[in-house]
């Protein structure tokens, strides 16, 4: 059996629920009424009726504008300089922080070459040529004649060419 009870303000009301069953009883038009206990939820209803169709709206429009990078740990943002029909975005974003060094490139040997001239009669050639490797040597007398000679390597810049009598000439490098 379920009793519930509910009570009127400034009036005498009594609401008594038994089994579903109600009883009421009243004396003059309540101001406020005050629940103490509800009953069990009702089957739901029917649905109702279906509105008419609206209107068809205009399509909004979505733009990029500009894209800034901001310092590295700045907060990302975005900002609508548009309306809220014809949107342009414009976005602030953080660059990330720097990077380690990485290795160094290779050069690459076929583009490079260095002709050394030796002006001055000399055994020992010191031929500095920045190529940054080892390269290949052709040594000609100011005749053009090829000549011969030991190689040394102090570093991958420089080349020592020692011969066996002094003269002038060039050196190809590559």
């Amino acid at each position: 059996m379920t009793t519930s009870q509910i009570s009127v303000i400034d009036s005498e009301v009594a609401i008594e629920i038994i089994d579903q069953n109600i009883q009421i009883v009243a004396i003059e038009n309540p101001t406020a009424v005050l629940i103490s206990d509800s009953g069990p939820q009702g089957p739901q209803g029917n649905q109702g009726i279906q509105g008419d169709q609206g209107i068809q709206g205009v399509a909004a429009t979505i733009d990029v504008g500009s894209v800034f990078a901001s310092e590295p740990g700045s907060s990302p943002s975005i900002t609508n300089v548009g309306t809220s029909g014809d949107a342009v975005f414009n976005f602030v974003i953080p660059r990330g922080e720097q990077g380690p060094q990485g290795i160094p490139g290779e050069v690459q040997v076929s583009d490079l070459s260095y002709i050394h001239i030796q002006s001055v009669s000399s055994n020992t050639w010191t031929i500095v040529h920045e190529l940054q490797f080892v390269p290949s040597i052709t040594v000609v007398d100011s005749a053009g004649s090829v000549v011969e000679g030991d190689y040394s390597y102090p570093d991958e810049n420089t080349v020592i060419a020692t011969f066996s009598g002094g003269f002038t000439g060039k050196a190809y490098l590559s």
